[in-house]
């Protein structure tokens, strides 16, 4: 799932409505389903990585290495989705 917000401070609500109603349309053209594929790894290696990095900054780190990980990225678009989320917990456990 993803969200975008559109705030006009206050000045014209109904503008807000109406540009984020344009921009979730121009945001599904370009949005891929590996991108949301990556967004479905992402959370589960977050929550893994909280287990077991104590450092929110290394934490960051493994998961952007994980985001940029090129093995993972070919593994999605090949649909083995699996075995990218393996990937990504090898990744994390190695971290240390």
């Amino acid at each position: 799932m993803i969200q975008v917000a559109i705030f006009t401070g206050g000045r014209s609500p109904i503008m807000s409505k109406k540009i984020k109603s344009k921009a979730e349309i121009a945001l599904k053209k370009i949005i891929s389903k590996e991108d949301i594929a990556q967004i479905k790894i992402q959370k589960i290696s977050r929550k893994l990585a909280k287990e077991i990095i104590p450092n929110q900054f290394e934490r960051k780190k493994c998961l952007k290495s994980i985001m940029n990980d090129s093995h993972i990225d070919q593994l999605i678009k090949d649909g083995h989705i699996k075995e990218a989320e393996k990937q990504s917990r090898e990744i994390i456990k190695k971290w240390k």
